[in-house]
């Protein structure tokens, strides 16, 4: 099982993509570069998510259900089983570390998401996020808190 520095950090080292061929192996028939920039916004956009639904330490199952929907439906049946897990792994792992320790990590994994989309579609990740949030029908504080910090380093990507 991968670690979540291998995850947050797959998309930044070359030899993170060959893990990721060896550990999904049908990613294979997908080219290199895509396969890096796909499993590279994939994994920041869940680390985000993590990062959401972590911040309250209570982790509701609207919340995973909601991102795991959101898998299937955007992202297909395949890459939703591959990927969940590892999801919910960085879930395990974003409760048990801190959050001023996360912060460098989720900052690089909103870069990353900056650099893959165009400026039109940003707003739908803070959408996703916000729904995100709300899909417990109890937005706490801390994970109001979370996706304004998401959204303004997200912002302040796109204005660089």
């Amino acid at each position: 099982m991968l670690t979540v520095i291998e995850l947050l950090v797959i998309f930044i080292l070359p030899a993170g993509v060959l893990r990721l061929i060896r550990r999904f192996p049908a990613l294979r028939s997908v080219g290199a570069v895509a396969l890096c920039y796909a499993c590279g916004f994939l994994l920041s956009l869940l680390a985000l998510s993590a990062y959401i639904i972590s911040a309250d330490r209570i982790v509701m199952d609207s919340e995973t259900e909601f991102v795991h929907d959101f898998l299937h439906e955007h992202f297909g049946e395949a890459d939703e089983q591959e990927f969940y897990p590892l999801f919910k792994k960085m879930i395990f792992l974003f409760r048990k570390e801190q959050r001023q320790e996360l912060k460098p990590k989720i900052q690089k994994c909103c870069t990353y998401i900056m650099n893959s989309l165009s400026t039109e579609d940003m707003p739908l990740v803070t959408l996703y996020l916000q729904q995100l949030a709300a899909s417990d029908n109890a937005t706490s504080a801390e994970e109001k808190e979370a996706v304004a910090e998401l959204t303004e380093w997200l912002e302040k990507q796109q204005k660089s």
